[in-house]
């Protein structure tokens, strides 16, 4: 399966154009977005989602802490899904997904307690069958390489880190913390953040026997 990667778009229309572009040439079999998608309205994150969808692939999502609730619940087209919360399946591979932050001082529109994430986690986790899952998260686990802040901070999430420590998806996709483009591992698990879309980052991934992952810019 290819994947092409993205996070943190924040309604940027360059980007997502050069997005799109790149979509249609490479033709993956799934697009993976972990969120910030628009700018704190439910409109321009479907702008977002729309404008990518007409490349015709699949496009599996969650809010980011920028985003509105409202998409977490919102009724979608065949064409995007949300996962927050959720499990869908693509042959044997599943994919469950929690969006927003953790909270914290900057009250932004979509965040939740360390409790609250565990619990959706949970949820999501219910539905997945297969030995194959994919995390798709807007922030990343704690305690690693990418939910490092320029001040030295670590701002992941502990339940994101107790998840992935107890059920060993294969692969996390996960964003929020721009400066922190990268890779990193927890036990078997391959951890990607790909960098702010708005930047003209992403990341491609292969995923088979063994997964390879690139971070790339647009071109």
């Amino acid at each position: 399966m290819r994947i092409m990667a993205f996070s943190d778009f924040h309604g940027n229309s360059i980007a997502v154009d050069k997005a799109k572009k790149i979509v249609e040439a490479e033709k993956p079999d799934l697009l993976l977005i972990s969120g910030d998608l628009g700018v704190s309205s439910r409109s321009s994150a479907l702008s977002v989602l729309e404008r990518l969808s007409s490349a015709n692939i699949p496009i599996f999502f969650v809010p980011g802490n920028m985003d509105t609730h409202e998409l977490a619940s919102f009724e979608y087209p065949q064409t995007f899904k949300c996962i927050h919360g959720r499990c869908e399946r693509i042959g044997d591979v599943s994919f469950t997904g929690v969006g927003g932050a953790v909270r914290g001082p900057f009250m932004t529109p979509f965040e939740n307690t360390e409790e609250e994430i565990r619990q959706i986690l949970e949820k999501g986790a219910k539905d997945c069958d297969s030995t194959k899952t994919v995390l798709v998260s807007h922030v990343p686990p704690k305690n690693t390489s990418i939910d490092l802040t320029r001040s030295g901070v670590h701002v992941g999430s502990t339940a994101i880190r107790d998840f992935i420590e107890a059920f060993q998806p294969i692969l996390v996709v996960c964003g929020h913390v721009h400066e922190a483009r990268g890779t990193d591992e927890i036990g078997g698990t391959i951890i990607v953040n790909p960098g702010p879309a708005q930047n003209w980052f992403y990341s491609q991934i292969e995923l088979a026997d063994s997964l390879n992952v690139r971070l790339l810019e647009f071109v």
